[in-house]
């Protein structure tokens, strides 16, 4: 179940344990929460993710949060690594007094636990990069586009493409990370200092 079924599920038993409404039914109606899900839940049934972590190094309260700092890290364009991961979750089983290491495996069956994360290989770009998929900041360089080929009455015919495909000095391949799969493929920002070398094909008559 993601971050935020189980929010809606959460807070349609919480209104129906205040009162808040008259019924259970009209409780999950109002916060759009799944009717069985809630229905098990009122009933006492524990949640298939929570069966079996009586084993687990991680509350599941904790594992919620480091879901969320992974997705926040990934909207500020710095996607966490394994080693990030692992270090993190240390400091959780650390505060609770359990000092044994994070196993080399965990960080793939914390993925495995929560859907809504997965890993990839992180693609690395400069400021200037990420700022060029913002449409406030590009739209007007596409209507001076379009302006021109109006002008100009260029036919689409006419029209050609162009294939770049740029290679950054002094990287190498890129790192594993893990992310939130609503949030888009991983991204991070580098600072710029390194060269490109840019190759272009051309379609020629």
């Amino acid at each position: 179940m993601t971050l935020i079924s189980e929010s809606n599920v959460q807070k349609a038993l919480q209104w129906s344990a205040a009162g808040s409404f008259s019924t259970l039914h009209q409780a999950i109606k109002e916060s759009g929460a799944t009717k069985s899900t809630t229905y098990y839940r009122h009933a006492g049934r524990v949640p298939r993710d929570q069966v079996h972590r009586k084993n687990c190094r991680l509350t599941w309260d904790q594992e919620i949060c480091l879901a969320m700092w992974i997705r926040d890290l990934q909207l500020q364009y710095a996607p966490p690594n394994y080693i990030a991961i692992k270090y993190l979750a240390s400091q959780f089983t650390k505060k609770g007094g359990d000092l044994k290491p994070i196993g080399p495996d965990w960080v793939g069956r914390f993925l495995k636990r929560h859907p809504q994360l997965a890993s990839s290989s992180n693609q690395s770009l400069t400021k200037d990069r990420i700022t060029a998929t913002i449409p406030l900041l590009i739209g007007d360089w596409f209507q001076h586009v379009d302006e021109v080929l109006r002008r100009f009455n260029v036919a689409v015919c006419n029209r050609w493409n162009m294939d770049e495909i740029g290679f950054q000095m002094g990287q190498h391949s890129k790192g594993k990370v893990a992310f939130d799969r609503r949030c888009g493929p991983p991204k991070s920002l580098n600072s710029g200092t390194t060269n490109w070398v840019t190759s272009v094909e051309c379609n020629l008559c």
